[in-house]
């Protein structure tokens, strides 16, 4: 028996669950804000510390906040510099961001009572954005530095919540593979510059689209070569992670052998805009385990 059968058992109302996503959704908020409402009253201030203290979703982050707050600045301004634009986004987004938009399952992230959901990858909300601000040709670029809630389970040690900063370029299909290279070689620049302060950087690129090899090849990895010669930059033919979540590319960045980035290219905006020839590129930093495993960045010697 599952936990939905027994509870419909308990209840007495066999499909209670269908019958409950079948209502208008404007109607499920008002009962489960009510349902709140009504548990939320029959709690004491004890019972909410003991969860405070014992819920995975509620603990503070072991970083130091100045931390974050040093690195983001440093971020910001090295990303202006190369046209993203910061922007700090809401706590929560609509619901199915992460779901609708890359077949994450909805399980896996915090959803609300008022049909939203905490946010769980940023890149997805940035995606979102970019579909708003996309106009003709124009790119777009966006970058945030976020704190992420994720449902699943995690290992001991690990948090349920941490910090990314997420990197966007969305655009229109140049042709020639143009836009996708341009874009790949830019936001790879970008992160790897944010992580200069670091040693043993390397940048793996997979290919999706085995057509692309020999274009990836001479715009992409060999420049970034030439432009970072301290960064071992190369082809990874052996990832299977995000293969079925990326499209045409996707990158990874590794630095003393824990891998810190990764990203790609997606349908996202082509799906939100309905539009074949829209072009999305993502990648998200994770500055949590950055900090935790190679201490803060130093302005005093990378400034």
């Amino acid at each position: 028996m599952t936990l939905i059968d027994r509870i419909e058992r308990t209840t007495g109302v066999p499909g209670l669950a269908g019958l409950l996503a079948d209502l208008a959704p404007a109607d499920l908020r008002s009962l489960l804000l009510e349902v709140h409402r009504r548990q939320a009253a029959k709690l004491s201030p004890a019972q909410v510390l003991k969860q405070y203290k014992r819920d995975r979703f509620t603990r503070a982050a072991t970083v130091d906040p100045e931390v974050h707050a040093e690195y983001d600045l440093f971020a910001y301004k090295t990303l202006r510099e190369k046209g993203y634009t910061p922007v700090e986004l809401s706590p929560v987004s609509p619901l199915g961001t992460v779901s609708v938009l890359s077949g994450t399952g909805q399980n896996r992230v915090v959803t609300t009572a008022r049909g939203t959901e905490v946010m769980a990858d940023s890149t997805n909300t940035l995606a979102l954005e970019s579909a708003v601000r996309r106009h003709g040709r124009q790119q777009v670029r966006l970058c945030a530095s976020h704190r992420m809630v994720r449902a699943q389970p995690f290992p001991e040690g690990w948090s349920s919540h941490f910090r990314l900063l997420a990197l966007t370029i969305a655009g229109r299909d140049e042709g020639s593979f143009l836009f996708e290279t341009n874009s790949l070689f830019t936001q790879l620049s970008a992160m790897i510059t944010l992580l200069g302060h670091l040693q043993d950087i390397q940048a793996n690129i997979t290919v999706l689209d085995e057509t692309r090899r020999a274009t990836l090849q001479s715009r992409v990895l060999d420049p970034l070569r030439q432009a970072f010669p301290q960064v071992k930059v190369d082809f990874d033919d052996e990832r299977e992670k995000g293969r079925e979540y990326y499209v045409d590319a996707c990158f990874e960045l590794i630095a003393g052998g824990i891998s810190l980035a990764d990203g790609g290219f997606t349908t996202w905006t082509r799906q939100l805009l309905g539009n074949a020839k829209e072009r999305l590129l993502t990648g998200g930093l994770g500055l949590d385990l950055m900090h935790a495993k190679f201490g803060p960045r130093r302005a005093d010697l990378y400034p």
